[in-house]
């Protein structure tokens, strides 16, 4: 599997809650943020604290423009995602979605978890910054 590919018309909240902010990036829904001060930013998992996963954007926003971000609660993602299966934080492209198992041993990658897939469309987005580094799945 590879990232989840996510079109962002149908990157809807489903239950839970949300939070407007301003993007600090170029940043399209359904990109995983973190929060720097006011801004937010594309998460990565390369960089401790930039792992440190806010939410999941709901709308596109360019640096500067107001942006809506999921933090709790059920998504429906805009792509295909499998029941049962663990969504974490890419360690390669920023503010992508990649299930677990597609994770790969880096001493310079963070584990950031976002939620389990609970249907083919919805993630549980509950998420937990771990500080690890990668295991290996």
């Amino acid at each position: 599997m590879a990232a989840i590919t996510i079109t962002p018309a149908n990157c809807l909240q489903v239950t839970g809650t949300n939070e407007w902010g301003t993007a600090g990036d170029t940043i399209t829904a359904g990109d995983l943020v973190y929060k720097s001060g006011s801004s937010f930013l594309l998460a990565k998992a390369d960089d401790a604290g930039t792992d440190d996963v806010y939410g999941i954007a709901l709308n596109g926003a360019s640096s500067g423009q107001p942006l809506n971000v999921h933090t709790k609660g059920q998504i429906t993602i805009g792509g295909t995602v499998v029941q049962g299966v663990i969504y974490v934080l890419d360690d390669a492209i920023a503010g992508a979605i990649v299930p677990w198992a597609d994770l790969t041993a880096d001493s310079t990658d963070y584990l950031t978890i976002i939620g389990p897939g609970i249907s083919a469309t919805v993630i549980d987005v509950d998420l937990k910054t771990t500080g690890v580094v990668l295991p290996t799945p």
